[in-house]
């Protein structure tokens, strides 16, 4: 089947959620680097500071991936320490009500929904962060669906999005996100990716089926092809 065949018949379109629907970087580079400061005070740690692109590299990637990726395996206590300081700065920025879902996300939500495409979210994102991200936003008024890494130990975005399309019985769909591991994630169960130029993957996207630089471009691509 053609990818114009294909869009026509799709019937679901699964998001990520960070650095796809939701500005993190600018929610959460602050916070890691306060804790990052912190641990590295605290515990006298010698290496090279990461910069920010290192950071951001992270970002999007499941929780232990990261830790570990900046402190090593075998740092148990500074992982425990830059953590709790992490979850709870965010938790604490969420029920402030700060952050923000980059513009027109809702808009396109709301269009996509009231077509009768159903919706939903797989994200890599711990417990805490994703409870304090649904009810900053209101996510559930969106969503057929929602499923978070941190709410299923051990489980990949292969496995979420198996069970995203299971669920809710769709043939044909579409995993947007801006990591390597939504392109995957769709390949994986015979999905279309759209890749998010404007997150934290932009090199990682490049195998997408489609790319876009701006979240309102998946209108376009509904209504172009569609004709």
């Amino acid at each position: 089947m053609n990818l114009k065949d294909y869009i026509s018949n799709v019937d679901l379109i699964i998001f990520d959620f960070d650095g796809t629907l939701f500005q993190g970087e600018q929610f959460s580079l602050p916070i890691f680097h306060d804790c990052l400061k912190k641990v590295y005070s605290d515990y006298q740690i010698d290496k090279v500071y990461p910069s920010n692109e290192i950071i951001l590299s992270q970002f999007g990637k499941q929780v232990e991936d990261i830790y570990n990726d900046l402190f090593g395996n075998n740092a148990f206590e500074v992982i425990k320490d830059f953590s709790e300081c992490v979850a709870t700065a965010e938790l604490q920025s969420f029920q402030k009500g700060r952050g923000e879902l980059f513009p027109n996300v809702e808009m396109i939500l709301a269009n996509l929904k009231n077509n009768g495409i159903k919706l939903a979210i797989c994200t890599n994102a711990p417990k805490y962060y994703w409870e304090g991200a649904v009810q900053r936003f209101q996510l559930e008024e969106y969503f057929d669906l929602m499923m978070a890494a941190g709410l299923y130990p051990g489980k990949n975005k292969i496995w979420m999005v198996h069970q995203i399309v299971e669920t809710l019985k769709s043939s044909y769909f579409i995993v947007v996100g801006d990591r390597y591991h939504d392109i995957e994630a769709a390949k994986a169960n015979g999905g279309l990716s759209v890749g998010c130029k404007y997150g934290y993957g932009r090199k990682e996207i490049q195998k997408a089926d489609i790319i876009i630089s701006d979240i309102t471009e998946l209108l376009s691509i509904f209504s172009i092809l569609k004709k």
